[in-house]
């Protein structure tokens, strides 16, 4: 199977901004811009790169408690498994640590492209 697509640069359309912080500094407000990607950026890559019935996910929690999350693609007849646990965010808690699971998965490179782009200050 080739992968090589999952490692293509992402679009411009996909990738969204939210304000992280805002800074007063005087008569002036700047603001910090994190970039992020919804979840379903990485699953439509997937799709078109290995097709729907070549990939799946899974969630479980380890023997601490810590829930994690386990992408794998199907290569021949074997599932090869990549798994992670999600960072906590403080502003979206209820739904934050299971996009992140997904989101944080560096799984031949489909997930590596948004965490490259630098903080912004407006």
């Amino acid at each position: 199977m080739e992968t090589a697509g999952l490692s293509k640069k992402l679009e411009v359309s996909n990738i969204d901004f939210k304000v992280k912080q805002l800074i007063k500094s005087g008569p002036k407000v700047m603001a910090l811009l994190l970039a992020y990607k919804d979840a379903r950026v990485d699953m439509n890559i997937l799709d078109e790169v290995v097709g729907p019935e070549n990939w799946q996910n899974d969630y479980k929690r380890d023997s601490k408690g810590v829930l994690q999350c386990g992408i794998a693609i199907k290569f021949g007849s074997e599932w090869v498994w990549k798994w992670s646990n999600g960072t906590e965010s403080m502003t979206e808690k209820k739904r934050a640590n299971i996009l992140m699971l997904l989101k944080e998965l560096v799984l031949c490179g489909v997930l590596i492209d948004i965490y490259t782009i630098f903080q912004i200050y407006l």
